[in-house]
């Protein structure tokens, strides 16, 4: 005689070990997605972290005018990573750093390394928070020493 699903389950004995195996199952997925997902936050927070330490540090040596062509390269790389995964607001801050470093013909060199230093202290503030780093800073708690 042919029984249907409810017939099996209905029975006292059978029940509970296919909602066992039932729990099992969802239980082993659920933790491979848990899983899964954490090591892909994890990951792309290790790439993020990696490519803002190149950024603060070739921003910085910029700043103070000692680069040369590996930094420059370094720097470039970097940026263009931060394109792909990066918080908008550093990207708009590193264009605008960029700009001062670059384009700004008007500027003294003073001057232009003072505005290319308040870039990089918002950019770095802006990297902080986009990090998840925990605590109230301002621009000035940032300080470059060359």
């Amino acid at each position: 005689m042919l029984k249907t699903a409810l017939d099996v389950i209905s029975n006292p004995l059978i029940f509970p070990i296919v909602a066992a195996v039932i729990t099992s199952i969802t239980s082993g997925y659920l933790t491979y997605r848990f899983a899964t997902r954490k090591f892909q936050q994890e990951s792309r927070f290790q790439n993020k972290l990696e490519h803002y330490q190149i950024l603060v540090d070739k921003m910085r040596s910029f700043v103070s005018g000692v680069q040369d062509q590996t930094s420059q390269q370094m720097f470039i790389d970097s940026f263009r990573a931060i394109w792909l995964f990066g918080d908008t607001k550093v990207i708009k801050l590193l264009n605008n750093f960029l700009f001062h470093l670059i384009d700004d013909r008007k500027s003294t060199p003073a001057e232009k390394s003072k505005k290319m230093s308040n870039c990089l202290q918002k950019a770095v503030l802006r990297m902080r928070k986009d990090l998840g780093t925990k605590g109230k800073m301002i621009e000035d708690d940032i300080k470059f020493y060359v």
